[in-house]
């Protein structure tokens, strides 16, 4: 990448872990992040492993497109070979009406020397790609990204396949009937003059 891209950021930590959460156009997601299948040797897995994601993210990517009212959450996204680049930043306040605000406020720099790639929200990445492959009005649409940290070693695997296995293992399918965002619509009831709404299937 022959420019750098500054993001802003929050330096967190939780446990064992030090974590940057920050906000990215989808532009910069979907040109600075990649998946962990890529990083490897087997372009015969690789391939694999993008059809199967980009079958099951077609609906997400229908939404992105279709819907105004679409919305995605976060990645959790790792950084290869170590710490991203962070510069720790203050804000002016000369009223002190911000003080400790700004703890651990700073910003990310991508420069194309490392790698991210993405270890909670893979269909949701394939789907912000391919819509913008579509739509470039996306391109300015904004989504929170979790940055951590892993390092190409026996212990860094282990780690960050920790990580992946506790974020999938803790996560909860949603009842039917709380998947309604997606797959309803509102509409007024004429009965109802206090502007009630009725919700119905698509």
């Amino acid at each position: 990448m022959g420019n750098r891209t500054l993001i802003p950021a929050f330096r967190c930590s939780v446990g064992e872990w030090r974590y940057y959460t920050c906000k990215m156009k989808y532009a910069e997601v979907a040109h600075q992040v990649g998946f962990a299948s890529e990083l490897g040797s087997n372009p015969e897995l690789e391939t694999l492993m993008q059809d199967r994601i980009s079958r099951r993210a077609l609906p997400i990517t229908d939404y992105l497109l279709r819907s105004s009212h679409r919305f995605l959450g976060g990645l959790v996204v790792a950084v290869w070979g170590g710490e991203p680049k962070y510069t720790p930043l203050s804000m002016d306040d000369p009223e002190g009406m911000l003080k400790g605000l700004d703890r651990e406020f700073g910003v990310l720099t991508f420069d194309g020397t490392q790698r991210y790639f993405v270890l909670d929200g893979q269909h949701r990445l394939r789907a912000i790609k391919d819509a913008l492959k579509q739509n470039l009005d996306l391109l300015k649409e904004d989504i929170c990204v979790l940055i951590v940290t892993h390092y190409d070693t026996p212990d860094g695997r282990m780690r960050t396949r920790r990580l992946f296995t506790n974020i999938n293992k803790n996560a909860k399918q949603t009842a039917p009937a709380e998947n309604i965002a997606p797959s309803t619509r509102t509409t007024p009831s004429p009965s109802s003059p206090g502007g009630c709404w009725t919700i119905t299937s698509s």
